[in-house]
């Protein structure tokens, strides 16, 4: 452990000095991009009040992923509760909070399912190549978000067509992978459409854990006029994949078919430069059946959300935006294990930005639910920022109350064998503080640090009973995940790109004593990009997490491990029509052994390589 921090020590120490030459090489400089997830308004990303992370469709591009998993995976604080082959569930943690304390979004809509609370990233209804970009917030955004945002939220932005574009991509790779997709975009006068499907299969590397997968969508828009907009979008997702198990309950036989379907209409107005007005119309539709011939009968669960959302921004004055919104959804379960159970929600939420010169930015706000099963809600939040101009340094400082209920699975889950739900949960709550200062160093560069303390109250974990050995959600009455963030980003003469960031968590339940199960204590990550003078970009990423030992009766994963992947893409331009990628990539390039989930081993040293045309 000391060894272990003296080289994080050590590796941020460079960085220090590193900075210290960037800054007496080039002043700092205004980022152009924006960021909506955070207030769900547009906002300059040096004028954010809490810890956001942006990852843009170029980086995607250059990375060496192939899930949206693997692209989320090498920020801070974030940790991907894998089962291993692709397809298998997928879930997220940030800052050690469960993957039901996540909320998900593809353009401001929720992807959460309403049986489970969580969103399994191998369903994503788009491919990877439809992401203008990803952005992660880190910390409670129930004040904006209701109670699915209790850890964080991660919206994905997609591209909107602006002109006539196809492109087909195949890959090819190790145990019997394989992706082909198609897309078509375009604009004609004021409308504008994207169409594309993409097939997925794998092989797997276990018994079982075979993966048949097909996503397809269709997006369709009108402008209007400058100032307004209307929207259509459905996707549909269905896959057929083997499910193995874990090696100490192996279950050679089991079969799942899963089918999903989300659209939405939303309407964009703006009546002034003061004043805007956004309507959005959700519709998610889940059905999951499951079959282990071992373990009959099958088990069908069908999950449905229907949401409408309107939204208004109204700048007061200059220094004055104040937000309004209001959500009501409908959830909705059909359980063959379940059994059927519906829920309401009606909520209205206010945000108040407030800039007081340059140098300072404050933003208050809260959000009130009313639920049909738990009643009730406000969820206050303050945050501030703080710009030192002449240095480029900023100081962040946020506090949050966040809140989950259990959800329906929580509650109503009959007993299967293995787990079981507890009809007598308790909604948790938590409040969390946060700190940072983040030193800009010109184009490209920057270091930061962020401290965290999130307190919770009847925090909802699914733990084994130490007599039958049956897991069940329970309340801990209390606990407290606090730690530290440290990151830095540099780019070297526009051709090389290197990132790290490092983690430390300390999850304690304080009723016990012991940790938080399935909370890593340390993550080190780290990624170098190059593009040589051919344009050929190299990319190769690792990452090191050191876990926790739980006592018994609790398995273990790793207790910890390291992993690294790489990818070299060479794009060509044939003419001014046709433009190509050509790409291999590297998964697990040592062929490490190891587990992010107690019994659930990872895949071996996998290889692929492919193609995209762009006409």
């Amino acid at each position: 452990m000391k060894k272990r921090i003296a080289s994080i020590a050590f590796g941020f120490c460079c960085s220090l000095l590193l900075s210290q030459q960037a800054l007496a090489e080039e002043p700092s400089v205004q980022l152009k991009e924006v960021v909506v997830t955070a207030t769900k308004t547009e906002q300059d990303p040096q004028d954010l009040t809490q810890s956001v992370t942006v990852i843009t469709a170029d980086e995607i591009q250059k990375s060496s992923a192939r899930t949206v998993g693997d692209v989320i995976g090498r920020t801070t604080s974030v940790e991907i509760y894998d089962n291993g082959p692709l397809g298998s569930v997928l879930g997220s943690s940030i800052r050690g909070s469960g993957s039901a304390q996540v909320l998900w979004l593809l353009d401001g809509r929720r992807l959460n399912i309403a049986g489970t609370g969580g969103f399994d990233m191998s369903d994503l209804p788009i491919p990877l190549e439809k992401i203008e970009r990803i952005e992660i917030v880190r910390g409670p955004s129930s004040a904006l978000y209701g109670a699915d945002a209790l850890g964080g939220v991660i919206n994905i932005i997609t591209k909107k067509p602006t002109g006539f574009e196809s492109t087909i991509t195949g890959t090819g790779g190790s145990h019997g992978y394989w992706t082909l997709g198609a897309d078509t975009n375009g604009k004609v006068g004021n409308a504008y459409y994207d169409l594309y499907v993409n097939e997925l299969r794998y092989g797997g590397y276990r018994i079982n854990s075979d993966l048949n997968q097909t996503t397809t969508g269709a997006k369709l828009g009108y402008d209007f006029s400058k100032d307004s907009s209307l929207e259509a979008v459905v996707n549909y997702t269905e896959k057929e994949i083997g499910v193995p198990g874990s090696i100490y309950y192996p279950s050679p036989l089991a079969r799942e078919w899963d089918r999903a379907i989300d659209s939405a209409l939303t309407y964009k107005v703006r009546f002034s430069k003061e004043l805007d007005l956004r309507i959005s119309i959700y519709d998610k539709r889940d059905k999951i059946l499951y079959n282990d011939p071992d373990f009959p009968p099958y088990s069908i669960n069908i999950s449905k959300s229907d949401t409408v959302e309107m939204q208004t921004n109204w700048l007061v004055n200059s220094w004055n935006l104040v937000t309004l919104g209001v959500e009501a959804r409908g959830d909705h379960l059909e359980s063959t294990i379940a059994g059927e159970h519906s829920a309401s929600l009606a909520a209205g939420y206010i945000q108040d930005e407030i800039t007081i010169g340059q140098p300072l930015i404050l933003i208050v706000g809260g959000r009130y639910d009313d639920h049909s099963v738990y009643g009730g809600q406000f969820d206050p939040k303050a945050s501030a920022r703080y710009l030192i101009a002449s240095t480029g340094t900023t100081f962040r400082a946020s506090i949050g109350r966040a809140f989950r209920a259990p959800t329906l699975e929580d509650l109503y889950w009959a007993f299967d064998g293995f787990e079981q739900g507890n009809p007598n949960l308790k909604p948790e709550t938590s409040v969390e503080y946060e700190g940072s200062v983040e030193q800009s160093l010109g184009k490209g560069r920057m270091i930061k640090f962020t401290v965290f303390d999130r307190h919770v109250s009847d925090l909802i974990v699914w733990e084994p009973d130490p007599v039958t050995f049956i897991y069940s959600p329970v309340n801990i009455d209390k606990a407290r995940i606090s730690g530290f963030e440290a990151e830095a980003k540099f780019t070297f003469f526009d051709a090389m790109t290197w990132g790290l960031n490092y983690t430390y968590m300390d999850p304690k339940n304080l009723s016990t004593g012991g940790y938080v199960p399935n909370v890593p204590e340390d993550m080190i990550k780290s990624y170098i990009n190059i593009i040589f003078p051919t344009k050929t970009n190299f990319y190769i990423e690792g990452r090191y997490v050191q876990n926790y030992v739980q006592p018994a009766p609790t398995p273990n994963p790793s207790a910890h491990y390291w992993v690294v992947d790489a990818k070299i893409l060479q794009p060509l331009t044939f003419g001014s029509y046709l433009k190509t990628d050509l790409f291999a990539g590297i998964k697990n390039l040592t062929n490490r052994s190891y587990e992010v989930l107690a019994g659930y081993p990872m895949p071996p040293t996998e290889v692929y390589a492919g193609l995209t045309v762009r006409f």
